[in-house]
């Protein structure tokens, strides 16, 4: 009886925890695929300005700074707290950045500032200021 009992446990462990490893497996896929998706927007943007693809992806890996889902993450949370930014004002960011060879962290306030100013810059106002404090909070 006791061996009967053991031999379903591990039955149902197995079922649980195998499924468990494929959403966590899909997950990341997910997860990378966006990201992925965000450096190329970012070389497209640069690409569609004349420059080579190779140069394009040096200058985009070294203003991402091996940080591209950070980064990534750090964009969805802008978007969402401040509406008035959009994805194609953050490519727009990252673009010209990568161009002039500065690294971009989305964590730090000046840069977020820099957004916000290079977006549009009546959004500097003491509400979005808060809003940048929160989002590097």
């Amino acid at each position: 009886m006791n061996s009967k009992i053991f031999i379903i446990t591990v039955f149902i462990s197995n079922i649980a925890f195998g499924n468990m490893v494929l959403v966590k497996s899909v997950e990341t896929n997910i997860s990378t695929n966006q990201k992925n998706d965000f450096s190329q927007k970012v070389t497209a943007h640069l690409n569609a300005q004349g420059m080579e693809i190779e140069a394009i992806r040096k200058k985009v890996n070294y203003s991402f700074d091996n940080n591209e889902h950070l980064s990534y993450m750090m964009a969805q949370n802008i978007m969402q707290e401040i509406p008035q930014i959009k994805e194609k004002n953050i490519v727009e960011y990252f673009a010209n950045s990568a161009l002039h060879g500065k690294k971009i962290d989305l964590c730090s306030y000046d840069n977020l500032v820099g957004l916000l100013q290079r977006t549009d810059y009546k959004l500097l106002n003491k509400e979005n200021l808060k809003k940048v404090q929160k989002i590097i909070t």
